[in-house]
């Protein structure tokens, strides 16, 4: 058995921040947790003063650079990183060279990952090579393993094929599905018919992050963050206004 001690244990789920002892069993999985914990008969005990301890952190926007520019960035270094930072899952970004937009590339991705130590998930494209015109094939890469679908760092501006990604993506159970539209053209009347989150949400009922921004002007460029979308359980903003900043963000 483990035992951690000293440390001071922060989950956001059950709203604990304190100093606590960690007894975690021959098999891995934690067996008590308590202010003190004798280490009474347990060889293996660590001593965590001054260290957080906390479940796993998770990235869904990261860039490893994989395929295409491995002089960068590669799944392994990547990896590497990510674990000396605490983060046990990640989720790799489509824009690669090639765009992870076929079952190759996803493939490619996926063999490499499985000789790191943390998850390691790619997300494919929403359009074919990043182009804004024609879908991926959304069954396919999903059923291989993308838990989700970007055209990150490129515009989505066609709102007819945003809708359709959106209802393709509802239709699988996806896990996110992010279009980001930065335009100073009008609105796309394609979205005429959503005007609220409620109603993206009756669109999306089963899809955990939603990031649709559709700005009339340059200001909003910026404005969705992966990292705050993280924090949410589902968020949508639709519309040629900039949405108003959440409460919750107020102080960052």
């Amino acid at each position: 058995m483990l035992l951690i001690q000293n440390g001071t244990v922060l989950d956001p789920y059950t709203e604990t921040c304190k100093k606590l002892d960690i007894l975690i069993d021959d098999a891995g999985i934690i067996h008590r947790i308590a202010p003190t914990i004798p280490a009474n008969y347990i060889e293996d005990v660590y001593d965590a003063s001054g260290c957080m301890i906390s479940p796993g952190l998770v990235d869904v926007h990261v860039h490893f650079r994989d395929p295409g520019q491995t002089e960068k960035e590669d799944i392994y270094t990547g990896a590497a990183a990510a674990e000396a930072g605490g983060y046990t899952t990640v989720v790799c970004m489509a824009n690669t060279r090639p765009t992870c937009d076929n079952l190759e590339t996803l493939q490619y991705v996926q063999d490499k990952a499985r000789h790191v130590m943390i998850h390691v998930l790619q997300d494919c494209a929403v359009t074919k090579g990043l182009g804004g015109k024609e879908l991926v094939d959304f069954e396919a890469l999903h059923e291989a393993g993308a838990p989700g679908f970007t055209d990150d760092g490129v515009n989505l501006t066609s709102g007819k094929l945003c809708l359709e990604a959106m209802r393709r993506a509802k239709a699988l159970g996806a896990k996110s599905i992010r279009g980001v539209r930065r335009t100073k053209k009008a609105a796309d009347p394609a979205f005429d018919e959503i005007h609220t989150n409620d109603e993206l949400d009756a669109l999306l009922p089963d899809t955990d992050i939603l990031a649709l921004a559709l700005p009339a002007t340059g200001e909003t460029k910026g404005f969705l963050s992966a990292a705050r979308l993280a924090l949410l359980p589902k968020t949508a903003y639709v519309g040629s206004t900039r949405p108003q900043r959440p409460a919750a963000w107020s102080a960052q």
